[in-house]
């Protein structure tokens, strides 16, 4: 792509916006006709994923994945295509696109290059989708990008919004949005919610959300992530970590996760003295990235117990259950949201932490409270209560048959109605109320 193509990829863009929400005004007066997949065989799902941190470490990425390979369980033929390259998910799905913007040139506003990239990635699309004709499109929904309205309009078929968080919230939680880009993305959100046949939300909170802001209860479905029980289990051999990160004799209590202010780590941190004084045995592992190490590292400071502590970053996610197994006690202090509200999550390693059959601690908020009831299948505290996790892990610590029932009854939770292929079965029964 020249500039001259950046230049007028945005413009288009954005005057597609208009015709797209007269377009929708069209459809609530004279219904839309969408084509119905054949009986009896696979469905096939094009994936929607225009997000410029596509393939990042972290929960999104498992999530993508993790739906993926749901599809493929049942028998159904995911087609991704992303505007990042994603190696992970090329590997696993046959159909896989990667169709990535050209290098911007110096001095080009990334927002801008956002907003183009509709243009650009309905061109390339487009032509891959009229030859695969798939029967439904799927959108994760990403700051100013409308692709999977205008793609299932042109090819007849329902569209489905995989929708997270609001562009609100994203938004005062990024603080570096002008206020004009700020109101596109709000614009392209709302654009997306109107077009879609189905919502396909993580929680009960977020769909709340919806609702209160005018979306028909009936389309929006809750759709909580999960896990691969078959990926993390807890038969694996957890010697060779151990082994290598010098842990062996040692209770190991995990945490896994790339920094993220609604995760909590901090108050883990904070009660990392105290719990590490009662229990000389107890070695911390934190699985994460940098600025996990730089959080945790300034929270305990010289305190002695920085030697209870080990790092392991970068981990890549088709390594975490060798890292999980090693662990004795997993951890999840999850806090609400940076504004104030509700946490509206569904965190993907609550699901890993639930396969692996370990023992949980957890903050008991939002949808993490309706799965996990406190000693039965895990221990919940409050969420920034530094007290309540230090009495939790101590309890653990101190109680191996209690981590070994707690784990089970946390695993058989997951196998019952957390795996990835009941978040896809979940998706296809909504697919199928539209179609």
């Amino acid at each position: 792509m020249n500039i001259k193509a950046y230049c007028i990829d945005p413009i288009i863009s954005l005057a597609l916006c208009p015709v797209i929400l007269l377009k929708l005004a069209w459809e609530s007066l004279f219904k839309r006709s969408i084509e119905k997949p054949q009986p009896g065989r696979p469905l096939k799902v094009a994936y929607v994923l225009t997000d410029s941190w596509v393939g990042a470490a972290g929960g999104a990425a498992s999530h993508q994945i993790g739906f993926c390979r749901g599809l493929l369980a049942m028998g159904h033929v995911p087609i991704a295509l992303t505007s990042q390259e994603f190696p992970t998910l090329g590997k696993i799905v046959p159909d896989y696109h990667a169709l990535v913007q050209p290098p911007l040139p110096k001095g080009y506003p990334l927002s801008i290059a956002v907003v183009a990239n509709n243009f650009f990635f309905l061109r390339k699309s487009l032509s891959i989708l009229k030859k695969l004709k798939p029967d439904s499109i799927c959108q994760r929904q990403s700051q100013m990008n409308y692709s999977g309205v205008v793609l299932s309009r042109l090819l007849g078929i329902p569209f489905m919004l995989e929708y997270n968080s609001p562009a609100s919230w994203k938004a005062s939680a990024k603080d570096r949005h002008s206020l004009l880009i700020s109101l596109v993305s709000r614009f392209i959100e709302y654009l997306n919610v109107k077009a879609a046949d189905r919502i396909m939300v993580v929680s009960d909170v977020l769909k709340q959300k919806l609702v209160e802001r005018g979306v028909n209860a009936d389309i929006v479905v809750v759709n909580p992530n999960g896990a691969d029980a078959d990926v993390f289990h807890p038969d694996l051999d957890p010697a060779p970590i151990r082994q290598r990160l010098k842990l062996d004799g040692k209770t190991v209590v995990g945490f896994a996760g790339v920094y993220r202010p609604w995760h909590g780590v901090e108050y883990l941190a904070q009660a990392v003295p105290a719990i590490a004084r009662q229990h000389k045995e107890v070695q911390f592992l934190f699985i994460g990235d940098q600025g996990l190490v730089d959080l945790v590292t300034k929270i305990v400071g010289t305190d002695p117990s920085l030697g209870s502590i080990t790092f392991a970053t970068n981990i890549p996610h088709s390594e975490m259950p060798t890292y999980y197994t090693a662990c004795d006690v997993l951890v999840s202090p999850h806090v609400h949201m940076a504004d104030g509200g509700t946490f509206f999550g569904s965190p993907v390693k609550i699901f890993e932490y639930m396969a692996m059959g370990k023992p949980i601690v957890a903050s008991g908020v939002g949808q993490i409270a309706e799965l996990l009831q406190n000693e039965s299948n895990a221990l919940l505290t409050q969420p920034t209560d530094v007290k309540g996790i230090e009495k939790a892990v101590c309890q653990l610590a101190a109680d191996p048959a209690a981590r070994e029932r707690y784990g089970k009854a946390a695993r058989q939770t997951c196998l019952d109605r957390c795996t990835w292929r009941h978040n896809a079965e979940r998706f296809i029964v909504a697919y199928q109320k539209v179609a």
